[in-house]
């Protein structure tokens, strides 16, 4: 018997506080499910559908996404160390206090999303879309972009997002100084 991401959960009784290291899923679709306090660990998911699941405080280690919606999923307080997404969509999600180091991002599209407060360190942007996002006291760190867009930011006077490089930092409030960064960014 294969083993999805459903059946370990339904095996398990307890949705919240999973363990999983070293799985592979695949066509996988979960569908309002408290998943918080979750741990993965070098997991691989492809062709997985998350709508309305809460991951409250999880945290995901070495695990690569390819072709997965997050569909008004709960992402606060999450951590990703070193986890690649590709062809995935994030729409209507909550990501907001949550942490980002080494993360690589290809053909990706955020819709809709609350980055509020979360950090992003080292991560790479390639051909992703950014459409109605909430930047309120976000901070971007050596971020580096490739044919990446931005559509509708939305950036908070009382509390700017920030973006550094190299130990620097400058305070963006606005999207005209967002669009200068990153024209100096080329």
């Amino acid at each position: 018997m294969v083993k999805t991401l459903k059946s370990i959960i339904a095996t398990l009784g307890n949705d919240s506080g999973l363990d999983i290291t070293n799985q592979n899923f695949s066509n996988d679709i979960l569908f309002q499910k408290n998943l918080s306090d979750t741990i993965l660990e070098q997991v691989n998911l492809s062709n997985c559908d998350f709508e309305e699941v809460d991951l409250l405080g999880s945290k995901f280690f070495d695990c690569n996404f390819e072709n997965c919606t997050f569909d008004n999923t709960i992402f606060h307080k999450c951590e990703f160390l070193t986890c690649t997404f590709q062809n995935c969509e994030l729409l209507e999600c909550e990501v907001t206090k949550s942490d980002f180091y080494t993360n690589i991002f290809t053909n990706c599209q955020f819709k809709k999303v609350d980055l509020s407060w979360s950090y992003f360190g080292n991560c790479e942007f390639t051909k992703t879309k950014f459409d109605e996002i909430h930047l309120e006291a976000t901070i971007l760190s050596d971020l580096k972009t490739k044919n990446t867009t931005f559509f509708d930011l939305r950036f908070d006077k009382t509390f700017p997002m920030k973006f550094c490089k190299s130990k620097e930092c400058i305070e963006i409030n606005d999207y005209s100084s967002f669009e200068k960064l990153l024209r100096d960014m080329k």
